[in-house]
């Protein structure tokens, strides 16, 4: 948190009306839940049918995933039950090893989510993880159109995206 905060140009000392600064904050328990990218139960988020792509990458097992594309190369493009495909849940999952495996090879970066309609950026925002930043640049040199996202989703999370 305190990475993204210096790159961002924040005064890491700065102190809220508590007395507390941003690294005080970063240390409390739900916080913490949040940025390793757990829910408030502390169990992951992300639940992959077992043998499925999607386990290979919340697993981080980058040897397996680099041998199902290899032997079946569609799987690149295949989708969870919530619609989102294997390029959603390598920008949210443990590894970004991982993550630079799949954008090599070239997915669609502005695939859209069945239902909501969100892109692989939205999906790293909803995600709070620590190394967004490192995440966000390579989702963006990859091609990603980082505006690619509906007016409605902007008003409600009440900030604009900053393009890097």
């Amino acid at each position: 948190m305190i990475t993204i905060l210096v790159r961002a140009g924040a005064d890491v000392n700065a102190r809220d009306g508590n007395s507390k600064t941003a690294l005080d904050i970063a240390k409390e328990p739900a916080i913490r839940a949040v940025l390793s990218g757990r829910t408030s139960s502390g169990s992951p988020e992300m639940k992959a049918e077992p043998g499925s792509v999607f386990e290979l990458i919340a697993n981080g097992d980058r040897k397996g995933l680099a041998a199902r594309i290899a032997a079946n190369p569609s799987s690149l493009n295949e989708r969870d039950p919530r619609g989102e495909t294997v390029l959603f849940w390598a920008i949210r999952g443990p590894s970004i090893d991982v993550l630079k495996d799949i954008l090599a090879r070239k997915p669609d970066t502005n695939a859209t989510r069945k239902g909501d309609g969100h892109t692989p950026a939205q999906a790293l925002f909803e995600a709070n993880l620590i190394d967004y930043v490192d995440r966000l640049t390579l989702l963006r040199a990859s091609g990603a159109d980082l505006w690619a996202m509906s007016v409605v989703d902007k008003d409600s999370w009440g900030w604009d995206i900053v393009p890097l």
